[in-house]
């Protein structure tokens, strides 16, 4: 993500704070000065903060992804959800009901599946990830044409 705001973020800083595409609209509406209504669920936080001062982290536990699908993606995307927690990764594959855990610090390519190796690990981000998948309603079912 590449922002530039003349006067509000500063010039050639960089961070490595994870963003997904749900931070936008919390963002943007407090950019803008604008409290959104408590009755709206907002899915993403704000990056403010980080846009303006690249050491601050963003105000958020995990990262969750949820991505069923009815068949194969023809880029090779698989049907299943993730968390991220810090530099830990779990994905669960819906298809062959298989999860595997990477410390992303370590493994950026994710090539070394520690699932095996930290069961500690993997339950309890797998817990989370199932606690946030019945929170918001989504199952693992594709949807519906």
């Amino acid at each position: 993500l590449i922002v530039s705001w003349p006067g509000e973020t500063p010039d050639g800083e960089t961070t490595s704070q994870p963003t997904v595409n749900v931070d936008f609209y919390p963002t943007l509406l407090e950019a803008a000065g604008i409290v959104p209504d408590r009755k709206q669920a907002l899915d993403g936080v704000s990056l403010l903060g980080t846009w303006r001062d690249p050491r601050i982290a963003p105000r958020r536990e995990s990262l969750y992804w949820h991505y069923p699908l009815e068949k194969p993606h023809f880029l090779g995307g698989r049907s299943g959800g993730a968390i991220r927690a810090g530099d830990w990764k779990l994905i669960e594959y819906f298809d062959n009901n298989t999860v595997e855990l990477f410390h992303l610090a370590n493994d950026p390519g994710e090539k070394s599946n520690l699932a095996a190796e930290r069961p500690d690990r993997r339950e309890e981000l797998f817990a989370k990830l199932i606690q946030w998948r019945k929170a918001i309603g989504a199952t693992k079912d594709a949807p519906r044409r």
